[in-house]
């Protein structure tokens, strides 16, 4: 019997005489290949450096095993048990600062198999750590279990020698029952998940991106585990096949299974406190914790998982915040909020700069006889408290749902709309432009909360913040033709509470053909209000976009009246994870993948290429969108300097006008009575609310739109 079986640290453990079993004796090429050089000036034990170890009550199978780097201080190693070859790297007496505590440099109470060990590292109280490379400085304390298993894939939806391609792992985004899977690894982005989701017309264009997948990854089996410099590993239970950037920190987890954690010095990642992350892919900067459940998901950096939340089969944006909820099969764009207790979403796709309030059921198998309905819904989408959706059902861009249980599927195609359940007269409700005609200033707050939310990270780069665009602006021009054809097809009513001396109508009664699947009305409140308040949002959309890239320089004035301009303007875009695309892109990068265009993407490399490439077009494009739906607006068929001269003024009157809506809206908060019962005087209010006078989302809009407008000649 082997001294390693008697070990009175770990009496469990068994040595099993004759074992082929991973990682082996040996140091594999593919060991070589991911240490490289690091241990090229490594050296065998000395007589004496053994005895001290011995002395320390270390073990090993064969000390011959055992290779060091100068400088060696072997005092500092003690009380561990060494299998197979184990190489460590430069050890002397030193602390290791983290975040919360320090670490002497050694190790110590372990039991090591076949591993790499960094430079001035601190192993300490590890049950076993089997297969496991590091980088410097890295901390390995009071751990269970450390260790990769022979076809490790680190998170990544890849095949292995010898795995049959029905084994293939695979995340069901936006589908409960698959219809939309797709193959994660790392490094895909939110744009290429769309193009996987969206395009799958062709069983072969879905079977080239999965090998795709599979030729960007080293089939072979024996990769090892690795932890980059300052890595701290501690306190947790089990973590099996995993790959970690530089200073990331894995703290008090249950288990962390089969993943790939990005992190970086500037941007480092924590997992901690009682989670269990399995399968998935994170990304740089991102946070899970408090009890939180990941498995299958990715995570796009600078996102975050807290207080129990469980998500499964997701993809979460950059920059998204998600606690105390359910979230399964679905795909999240980033600036997504869902942070309340008992709210649950499911295969849905939720395109960002959203917020699911407390209590709101937005899950599938509401209407099938299959798990496989889905719920897509625009960016700036805001189910109210307790709010029930039932599928399928579609919302458009910055749609507004009141506290209601809806009984029916939806497909509201009007943006920046409220959309209500009228239980009382048993009519669905619909006040198109409700943002911009009650709610501006929340409109603008959001505008900038997006902005300072996502200072400083690059994965925001592109992303769209401006709730005007060209996507939101074709919604509005096909909202505006919705708008005025059913004014013409229906007679005009008027409410008791409509105002008699505007002669207007308060709202118009529709049938409910595809907007609600039901029998009953629809009504869509305020329609002539609407239709001034989504042409007011378009001559902001263009002024915004066509002035400020004239004041970028003198020169970009005579440019715009030289550009090529075509009345056929883009008119399809999509949503591609926060950054808009025409439609026609994405149809291109199928084509591409297919063989059937000029341009050819035969790898992921070529496809992150092709998708930079277009995003770096999309300023250009939307400044051409805006100058075409200008001229939709003004009746021209060319920008020349009457145009400009009287757009100028237009936008100048609704900057002004913009600014006091800002305002009035806040003051509401200010005159309510029942707000001001709570406060002894103004004083007391304007010391907590601060004084309306002074509120900074006034300020930044008079920077940001009024100023730069204002200083052009």
């Amino acid at each position: 019997m082997s001294n390693i079986e008697k070990n009175r640290f770990f009496p469990e453990l068994k040595e099993r005489e004759n074992s082929a079993m991973f990682p082996g004796k040996g140091i594999s090429e593919i060991r070589k290949q991911q240490t490289g050089v690091r241990y090229g000036n490594s050296r065998q034990l000395k007589s004496e450096e053994v005895e001290i170890l011995k002395q320390n009550r270390c073990e090993a199978d064969d000390w011959a095993l055992i290779s060091v780097t100068d400088p060696f201080d072997s005092s500092l190693v003690k009380r561990t048990v060494f299998k197979g070859v184990v190489r460590i790297g430069c050890l002397e007496k030193g602390i290791i600062k983290a975040k919360d505590r320090e670490y002497y440099c050694g190790i110590s109470d372990s039991f090591i198999i076949s591993s790499d060990i960094g430079d001035y590292c601190a192993i300490h109280n590890n049950r076993y750590i089997s297969a496991v490379i590091t980088g410097s400085y890295v901390v390995l304390s009071d751990n269970n279990e450390i260790y990769t298993t022979e076809d490790a894939k680190f998170g990544n939806s890849i095949l292995k020698e010898g795995e049959d391609k029905t084994t293939l792992r695979k995340i069901n985004l936006v589908n409960e029952k698959g219809g939309r899977s797709i193959s994660a690894f790392t490094g895909i982005t939110g744009a290429e998940i769309y193009l996987w989701i969206k395009q799958r017309e062709s069983k072969e264009f879905i079977s080239k991106l999965e090998t795709f997948t599979c030729k960007s990854f080293d089939s072979r089996k024996g990769y090892y585990s690795f932890f980059d410099d300052h890595t701290v590993i501690k306190g947790t239970s089990l973590v099996r096949n995993v790959m970690t950037g530089r200073c990331c920190r894995i703290k008090r987890a249950v288990c962390v299974d089969d993943v790939t954690i990005n992190s970086s010095a500037l941007k480092p990642s924590l997992i901690t406190d009682n989670v269990i992350v399995k399968r998935g892919i994170v990304g740089e900067g991102c946070r899970i914790a408090n009890s939180s459940i990941a498995e299958d998901f990715i995570l796009d950096p600078g996102s975050s998982l807290d207080m129990g939340v469980r998500f499964l089969h997701s993809f979460l944006g950059t920059c998204s915040n998600i606690s105390c909820c359910e979230i399964i099969s679905s795909f999240i764009y980033p600036l997504h909020q869902q942070h309340h207790n008992s709210s649950f979403l499911i295969a849905s796709v939720v395109m960002g700069q959203s917020n699911i309030a407390a209590g709101a059921t937005l899950g599938s198998n509401h209407n099938s006889r299959a798990n496989d309905c889905e719920m897509w819904a625009g960016r700036g989408f805001w189910p109210a408290l307790c709010s029930s959706v039932k599928f399928n059902s579609k919302f458009a861009s910055y749609c507004l749902l009141s506290k209601s249980d809806f009984p029916y599927e939806l497909n509201i195609s009007l943006p920046f709309a409220l959309v209500n359940n009228n239980v009382y007269e048993n009519c669905l409700e619909i006040l198109p432009a409700y943002w911009w005609l009650y709610n501006m200033y929340s409109l603008f707050r959001n505008y900038f909360k997006f902005m300072d939310r996502s200072a400083g990270l690059d994965s925001i780069k592109g992303v769209e913040f401006d709730f005007m665009a060209p996507d939101t602006a074709e919604e509005i021009l096909s909202a505006l033709s919705f708008i005025k054809e059913k004014q013409k097809s229906n007679k005009l009513k008027k409410s008791k509470a409509s105002n008699k001396a505007s002669n207007k109508a308060a709202y118009i009664k529709i049938p409910a053909l595809g907007i609600e699947n039901s029998k009953r009305e629809v009504k869509i409140l305020y329609p002539d209000k609407s239709k001034t308040a989504y042409t007011e949002m378009l001559i902001f959309y263009c002024g915004s976009v066509i002035f400020d890239f004239i004041g970028k320089t003198p020169d970009n004035i005579n440019l715009l009246f030289k550009t090529n301009y075509s009345e056929a303007r883009e008119k399809e875009w999509v949503n591609a994870c926060g950054r808009l695309l025409p439609k026609k892109s994405i149809v291109n990068a199928e084509k591409a993948v297919m063989g059937k265009s000029k341009t050819s993407i035969e790898s992921w490399e070529e496809m992150h290429d092709y998708f930079n490439e277009e995003f770096e077009l999309y300023e250009s494009r939307k400044l051409l969108h805006a100058l075409s739906v200008a001229m939709v607006l003004y009746k021209k068929r060319k920008p020349d300097e009457n145009f400009l001269n009287a757009f100028k003024t237009d936008y100048k009157k609704l900057l002004k006008k913009i600014e006091q809506e800002i305002i009035k809206s806040r003051k509401k908060d200010y005159d309510d009575p029942i707000r001001k019962a709570l406060f002894s005087n103004t004083e007391e209010m304007e010391s907590v609310l601060g004084p309306l006078e002074k509120d900074s989302l006034v300020g930044r809009f008079r920077k940001k739109f009024v100023e730069p407008i204002f200083q052009l000649t």
